[in-house]
Order: C-alpha cells, then sequence, then structure tokens
C-alpha cells in the first residue's frame, strides 16, 4: 500500500475516528523506535567485552550430576 492511498484512506475517515488514528501511529513510531534502539544496544553489546568474562567460567555441571537422563 503506498503513502498516497494511505492518505486517501484517511481524508476518507470521518472525524471523531482521526484520534485513534493518531493514538495507532503514535503507537507504531514508538514500537519502531524501540525495535531499532534495542538492535543498536544488542550490536554494542557483542561488540563490548563487558561479558568476556564468561567465557573463562568453569562449568558447574556436568552430565555426571544428573539424577535421570533423557533420551
Amino acid at each position: 500500500m503506498t503513502k498516497e492511498l494511505i492518505k486517501i484512506k484517511i481524508d476518507l475517515l470521518p472525524s471523531n475516528k482521526l484520534d485513534a488514528l493518531r493514538k495507532f501511529t503514535d503507537f507504531m513510531l514508538c514500537k519502531a523506535n524501540n525495535e531499532i534502539i534495542t538492535r543498536h544496544l544488542m550490536k554494542l553489546l557483542e561488540q563490548s567485552s563487558a561479558f568476556n568474562f564468561l567465557n573463562d567460567e568453569p562449568d558447574l555441571y556436568s552430565a555426571k550430576n544428573l539424577i535421570e537422563k533423557y533420551q
């Protein structure tokens, strides 16, 4: 759907529905911005060395610690 078609459909809406449309578009913009921010934060965390200490953590449990083994 093109932006022009969306604009035409908005013009056809009754005025009492415009507030609901404004709220929905605000919600969609906020959601899109949050997704962008989350992607950037994840990228920064992947590139940082803040959690590298976890790579040297010893294994606390092994298969010997299992009471029952499921296959």
